[in-house]
Protein backbone atom coordinates (compact mmCIF):
# COMPACT_ATOMS: atom_id res chain seq x y z
CA UNK A 1 0.00 0.00 0.00
CA UNK A 2 1.45 3.44 -0.71
CA UNK A 3 -0.16 6.73 1.36
CA UNK A 4 0.42 9.94 0.09
CA UNK A 5 2.88 12.40 1.36
CA UNK A 6 1.91 13.25 5.43
CA UNK A 7 3.14 16.18 6.99
CA UNK A 8 3.19 16.70 10.45
CA UNK A 9 4.39 19.61 12.57
CA UNK A 10 8.45 18.38 12.23
CA UNK A 11 8.00 15.91 10.25
CA UNK A 12 7.50 14.92 6.11
CA UNK A 13 5.92 11.18 6.18
CA UNK A 14 6.91 10.06 2.46
CA UNK A 15 6.48 6.55 0.67
CA UNK A 16 9.38 4.78 1.61
CA UNK A 17 11.16 3.83 -1.66
CA UNK A 18 13.86 1.17 -2.76
CA UNK A 19 16.21 4.31 -2.82
CA UNK A 20 16.03 4.40 0.70
CA UNK A 21 17.82 0.97 1.85
CA UNK A 22 21.14 2.36 2.24
CA UNK A 23 20.03 4.65 4.92
CA UNK A 24 18.45 1.72 6.71
CA UNK A 25 21.45 -0.70 5.55
CA UNK A 26 23.31 1.50 7.73
CA UNK A 27 20.45 1.79 10.70
CA UNK A 28 20.43 -1.69 11.24
CA UNK A 29 24.03 -1.82 11.55
CA UNK A 30 24.31 0.99 14.19
CA UNK A 31 24.91 -0.96 17.10
CA UNK A 32 22.86 2.14 19.08
CA UNK A 33 20.08 2.00 16.90
CA UNK A 34 20.22 -1.99 16.77
CA UNK A 35 19.77 -2.56 20.40
CA UNK A 36 15.99 -2.75 21.29
CA UNK A 37 15.18 -4.16 17.64
CA UNK A 38 15.97 -7.48 15.54
CA UNK A 39 16.89 -6.44 12.68
CA UNK A 40 18.95 -9.02 11.47
CA UNK A 41 21.53 -8.58 9.05
CA UNK A 42 19.85 -7.87 5.74
CA UNK A 43 21.77 -7.04 3.03
CA UNK A 44 21.21 -3.53 1.02
CA UNK A 45 20.00 -6.26 -1.40
CA UNK A 46 17.48 -7.51 0.38
CA UNK A 47 16.67 -4.53 2.13
CA UNK A 48 15.62 -3.37 -1.47
CA UNK A 49 13.90 -6.41 -2.30
CA UNK A 50 11.65 -5.99 0.64
CA UNK A 51 10.96 -2.51 0.03
CA UNK A 52 9.26 -3.39 -3.12
CA UNK A 53 7.83 -5.89 -1.26
CA UNK A 54 5.71 -3.77 0.74
CA UNK A 55 4.98 -1.50 -1.51
CA UNK A 56 3.38 -3.70 -3.54
CA UNK A 57 1.49 -5.48 -0.10
CA UNK A 58 -2.07 -4.37 0.70
CA UNK A 59 -1.09 -5.29 4.31
CA UNK A 60 1.71 -2.83 4.75
CA UNK A 61 2.53 0.73 4.55
CA UNK A 62 6.19 1.78 4.79
CA UNK A 63 6.77 5.30 5.10
CA UNK A 64 10.03 7.19 5.65
CA UNK A 65 10.74 9.86 7.73
CA UNK A 66 12.15 13.09 6.63
CA UNK A 67 12.89 16.66 8.74
CA UNK A 68 11.05 19.91 7.63
CA UNK A 69 14.81 20.54 5.96
CA UNK A 70 14.30 17.26 3.93
CA UNK A 71 17.29 15.34 5.90
CA UNK A 72 16.18 11.47 5.96
CA UNK A 73 15.61 10.09 9.42
CA UNK A 74 13.98 7.04 9.77
CA UNK A 75 11.16 4.98 8.69
CA UNK A 76 7.75 4.33 10.11
CA UNK A 77 5.37 1.77 8.96
CA UNK A 78 2.28 0.21 9.30
CA UNK A 79 2.44 -4.02 8.99
CA UNK A 80 -0.12 -6.77 9.28
CA UNK A 81 -2.77 -4.24 8.06
CA UNK A 82 -6.03 -6.38 8.56
CA UNK A 83 -8.65 -4.56 6.32
CA UNK A 84 -11.72 -6.53 8.01
CA UNK A 85 -11.09 -6.04 11.43
CA UNK A 86 -9.49 -2.30 10.79
CA UNK A 87 -6.56 -2.68 12.51
CA UNK A 88 -2.87 -2.98 12.13
CA UNK A 89 0.66 -2.29 13.96
CA UNK A 90 2.94 -0.27 14.31
CA UNK A 91 6.71 0.28 14.13
CA UNK A 92 9.40 3.23 13.87
CA UNK A 93 12.41 3.87 13.99
CA UNK A 94 14.80 6.84 14.50
CA UNK A 95 18.01 5.84 12.63
CA UNK A 96 19.59 9.07 13.02
CA UNK A 97 20.82 9.32 16.43
CA UNK A 98 21.59 13.42 16.97
CA UNK A 99 17.32 13.17 16.31
CA UNK A 100 16.77 11.56 19.20
CA UNK A 101 14.66 13.03 22.45
CA UNK A 102 13.93 15.94 20.25
CA UNK A 103 10.24 14.74 19.48
CA UNK A 104 10.80 13.48 16.11
CA UNK A 105 8.74 10.38 16.50
CA UNK A 106 6.00 11.85 18.68
CA UNK A 107 5.28 13.66 15.54
CA UNK A 108 5.78 10.77 13.01
CA UNK A 109 3.51 8.60 15.36
CA UNK A 110 0.82 11.65 15.84
CA UNK A 111 0.96 12.31 11.85
CA UNK A 112 0.55 8.28 10.70
CA UNK A 113 -2.08 8.53 13.22
CA UNK A 114 -4.29 11.43 12.26
CA UNK A 115 -4.38 9.70 8.78
CA UNK A 116 -5.16 6.29 9.80
CA UNK A 117 -8.28 7.25 12.37
CA UNK A 118 -9.47 10.11 10.17
CA UNK A 119 -8.88 9.39 6.64
CA UNK A 120 -8.65 5.36 6.34
CA UNK A 121 -11.42 5.17 9.14
CA UNK A 122 -9.57 2.59 10.88
CA UNK A 123 -10.22 1.75 14.73
CA UNK A 124 -6.83 0.01 16.38
CA UNK A 125 -3.05 0.66 16.25
CA UNK A 126 -1.33 -2.17 18.09
CA UNK A 127 2.80 -2.62 18.76
CA UNK A 128 5.43 -4.46 20.85
CA UNK A 129 8.89 -3.48 22.15
CA UNK A 130 11.29 -4.23 24.42
CA UNK A 131 9.91 -3.20 28.10
CA UNK A 132 13.27 -1.15 29.16
CA UNK A 133 13.15 0.88 25.93
CA UNK A 134 11.72 3.86 28.32
CA UNK A 135 12.17 6.41 25.76
CA UNK A 136 10.35 4.64 23.47
CA UNK A 137 7.33 4.00 26.08
CA UNK A 138 7.24 7.49 27.21
CA UNK A 139 6.97 8.01 23.32
CA UNK A 140 4.12 6.33 22.59
CA UNK A 141 2.07 7.28 25.82
CA UNK A 142 2.76 11.15 24.97
CA UNK A 143 0.98 9.50 21.59
CA UNK A 144 -1.93 8.19 23.41
CA UNK A 145 -0.89 4.06 23.69
CA UNK A 146 -2.28 2.16 26.73
CA UNK A 147 -0.26 -0.59 27.83
CA UNK A 148 -2.05 -3.53 27.81
CA UNK A 149 -0.03 -6.01 29.28
CA UNK A 150 3.42 -8.28 28.62
CA UNK A 151 3.91 -11.55 26.37
CA UNK A 152 6.32 -13.26 27.82
CA UNK A 153 9.31 -14.93 26.81
CA UNK A 154 8.66 -13.67 23.61
CA UNK A 155 11.47 -11.98 21.91
CA UNK A 156 14.99 -13.47 21.17
CA UNK A 157 18.00 -11.27 21.12
CA UNK A 158 21.30 -11.62 21.37
CA UNK A 159 21.24 -15.37 22.62
CA UNK A 160 18.47 -15.12 25.22
CA UNK A 161 14.59 -14.79 25.71
CA UNK A 162 13.19 -10.99 26.60
CA UNK A 163 9.67 -9.91 27.74
CA UNK A 164 7.67 -7.97 25.12
CA UNK A 165 5.17 -4.85 26.29
CA UNK A 166 1.76 -4.33 24.12
CA UNK A 167 0.56 -1.28 23.69
CA UNK A 168 -2.72 -0.08 21.55
CA UNK A 169 -4.31 3.10 20.29
CA UNK A 170 -7.84 2.70 19.65
CA UNK A 171 -9.66 4.89 17.78
CA UNK A 172 -12.31 5.85 20.53
CA UNK A 173 -9.31 6.83 22.68
CA UNK A 174 -8.20 9.13 20.07
CA UNK A 175 -10.33 10.60 19.50
CA UNK A 176 -10.82 11.65 23.35
CA UNK A 177 -7.39 13.00 23.07
CA UNK A 178 -7.91 15.17 20.04
CA UNK A 179 -11.49 16.25 22.46
CA UNK A 180 -9.13 17.12 25.30
CA UNK A 181 -6.75 19.00 23.35
CA UNK A 182 -9.48 20.82 22.38
CA UNK A 183 -11.08 21.88 25.74
CA UNK A 184 -7.88 22.63 27.15
CA UNK A 185 -6.77 25.05 24.21
CA UNK A 186 -9.94 26.91 24.48
CA UNK A 187 -9.42 26.94 28.15
CA UNK A 188 -6.54 28.49 27.87
CA UNK A 189 -7.80 31.18 25.35
CA UNK A 190 -10.39 32.19 27.86
CA UNK A 191 -7.49 32.67 30.05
Amino acid sequence: MIAPILKGKKVILKPMEPKHAQARYKWYNDPKVARYQDFGSPSEEKLKQAIIKRRKSDDSLPLVIFTENNELIGEIQLREISHRHKSAKLGINIGETNFWNKGYATDAIKTLCKYYFNKLKYNRIGLSLLPNNIAAVKCYQRCGFKKEGISRKAFYSNGKFHDDLNMSLIKDDYKKIKITKIIWQNKLMKN
